[in-house]
């Protein structure tokens, strides 16, 4: 999940995005700290850090943007400070101020693509909690695993309960696992020792 905040709902964003941060655990009880799945992505910043302290403590989950000709936010940096602008904006007949959100970021395409891009990174650098559990496997070397197309990591637990984190793994491969007629068959020849792993419990 991304926070999109504009203007003054930035505040709000970061409130909640620190909130979430000091409160909200897992189903399976672990932190969004220790597996972050909540990010944030400022327009129009009034705030005077990105994101608060998580954008601080985990820069790769934060993105922001804020013309250079966006009056209002060049305003409330001349008086109350904020974080500087990051986008050298033409001038735009249908918003004068550069500040509005649909006219002055949405709709132009220089900073429709750094919006898009900053949100494609962010949702590369999300870490899922443990997803083993998708898929129930009858296998006598696998219990269950599951799979992020977005992060692209497998998680498996085998037969004794151990849980696995496999990175940087491609759908192909999840969708091949899931057919194969022997999952600790293909496993053992194209997932054990083709990429890095860590123990999840």
């Amino acid at each position: 999940m991304i926070l999109v905040g504009h203007s003054q709902g930035n505040f709000y964003s970061n409130g909640l995005l620190e909130s979430l941060y000091n409160e909200y655990m897992h189903k399976d009880g672990s932190s969004i700290s220790t597996y972050p799945m909540l990010s944030y992505m400022g327009i129009a910043l009034p705030t005077s850090v990105a994101g608060g302290s998580v954008g601080v403590a985990r820069p790769d989950l934060i993105g922001h943007i804020t013309n250079d000709n966006d009056y209002i936010m060049s305003a409330v940096r001349n008086n109350i400070g904020a974080v500087p602008a990051n986008y050298d904006a033409s001038f735009n007949f249908s918003d004068w101020t550069g500040h509005g959100l649909t006219e002055s970021y949405l709709i132009p395409s220089g900073q429709a693509a750094v919006i898009s891009n900053h949100m494609k990174r962010i949702a590369s650098n999300l870490v899922p909690p443990s997803l083993h559990k998708q898929v129930s496997v009858s296998s006598s070397a696998i219990n269950s695993m599951g799979y992020s197309k977005i992060s692209q990591v497998l998680d498996v637990e085998f037969s004794d309960n151990d849980v696995y984190r496999y990175e940087g793994v491609p759908e192909n491969v999840w969708n091949n696992f899931q057919s194969a007629s022997s999952k600790g068959k293909f496993f053992n020849i194209n997932i054990k020792n083709s990429y890095s792993f860590t123990k999840l419990n």
